[in-house]
């Protein structure tokens, strides 16, 4: 509003002026018209600062921040409280789990390091002495510099866990378990190094040892153990699973191998009991009746001692039991009315399964791969393989409901 009055005054100022000089001759009236208007365009100019002044202060203007002043790195300081305490943590949501939190001063720094050593661990200065036997005492920040990067570069007993920590106090998420002690180093931004860069006094300060059982890690810990046994349990069953399928086929190929030898011998040594039969009994037979005599008599010899010759000296064929086994002969149906042929028949079985097994591999391998698809008898009824399978996906399952207690820091 301001401007827009200038502005208009400007305007009647010089129409007051060109009044005035009208009277004047045309070469009078140039020269004061020029005049007159520097005259009015600087008295308005420099009235308006002014003006824009007070627009900028009726808007609320800010004046300009201030850079925050230089400081000496030598003299930077921060300090820590000496106990730590354990306490949960914003980014786990089960309050069950307590972690390191340390308390910080910063002083005059805008930030401190935080290295985390072993409580075994003496931090050193370049002359040998302790930091912890300084007590406060001045010390070069080349020594103190010294003893730093000393703690960084023995990576088994020193951690930096923080380039930047600004807040008041700093929780330590990743700490392992065992016995430990920080060590804070302030530090200050570009901003107000007198360098421009950042810089760390070394001027540090240390919390007492304390010993800590991270339950989270350790909770991982034995969940993962668990998995990896699951893993190789699971794996085992498998390879057992493979290692039975080439038994069972070299099993089967021997055990009728020795099955067809064995027939073959009881059928050869029943052809010459038979054959002798018929020889003894046609040589009678011919002796006393002629040759029709003798061809009778042979056959019905033959026909009626070579059956119980045969089975007195047990060289009656046997059923191929080299798939069915002993147990699964005895229960199917029974075409024996003799119990000491049928004893025979068993005993026969069982040799094939004493030397071949082949039937107890298939009972093993369906110990480990059976699959019982209904709800109600799938856990008593699964095999090793189904049993190790549904324990891998119980552990994976509660890995992760142990996992979505974190949050994720980054989402």
């Amino acid at each position: 509003m301001a401007l827009e009055f200038l502005n208009v005054m400007r305007q009647a100022s010089l129409v007051i002026l060109i009044l005035t000089v009208s009277g004047c001759s045309p070469q009078r009236q140039a020269p004061l018209l020029q005049q007159g208007s520097k005259a009015l365009s600087s008295e308005l100019d420099s009235a308006k600062p002014e003006a824009e002044d007070e627009q900028g202060d009726t808007e609320g203007a800010l004046p300009p921040a201030k850079l925050p002043p230089k400081v000496s790195i030598a003299e930077l300081k921060a300090s820590v409280k000496k106990e730590v305490k354990f306490v949960p943590s914003d980014a786990i949501k089960d309050p069950s789990f307590s972690f390191p939190q340390i308390a910080i001063s910063l002083g005059n720094a805008e930030y401190v390091k935080i290295l985390r050593c072993n409580a075994s661990y003496t931090i050193e200065t370049l002359t040998g002495e302790s930091l912890k036997s300084l007590s406060g005492r001045p010390s070069a920040m080349e020594d103190l510099k010294y003893a730093w990067s000393s703690a960084i570069a023995d990576l088994h007993n020193c951690q930096i866990i923080a380039d930047y920590a600004s807040s008041p106090a700093y929780t330590d998420l990743s700490t392992p378990n065992g016995s430990f002690y920080y060590i804070i180093n302030p530090c200050v931004s570009g901003k107000r190094s007198p360098t421009k860069k950042d810089a760390c006094s070394y001027a540090m300060e240390l919390t007492e040892p304390f010993d800590y059982q991270n339950a989270l890690k350790e909770e991982l810990r034995r969940k993962t153990i668990e998995l990896s046994r699951a893993q190789g349990t699971l794996e085992a069953h498998i390879q057992e699973v493979k290692n039975i399928a080439s038994e069972i086929r070299l099993a089967i190929e021997y055990c009728e191998n020795y099955f067809a030898m064995r027939e073959a011998k009881k059928a050869w040594k029943s052809g010459l009991i038979m054959a002798g039969l018929l020889a003894g009994a046609g040589a009678i037979g011919f002796a006393v009746g002629g040759p029709n005599m003798a061809v009778m008599a042979g056959q019905m010899v033959m026909m009626m001692g070579s059956q119980m010759l045969i089975e007195k000296l047990n060289l009656a064929p046997q059923q191929d039991t080299c798939l069915t086994g002993e147990k699964n002969f005895v229960g199917k149906t029974n075409p024996f009315k003799n119990k000491r042929t049928l004893d025979r028949a068993l005993a026969a079985a069982r040799e094939l399964d004493e030397k071949f097994g082949v039937v107890e591999l298939f009972d093993r391998l369906e110990q480990l791969s059976k699959d019982d698809h209904d709800p109600q008898t799938a856990s008593a009824g699964d095999g090793l393989i189904s049993q190790a399978i549904t324990k891998l996906s119980q552990i994976m399952q509660e890995m992760q409901q142990l996992d979505s207690r974190t949050v994720k820091l980054d989402s």
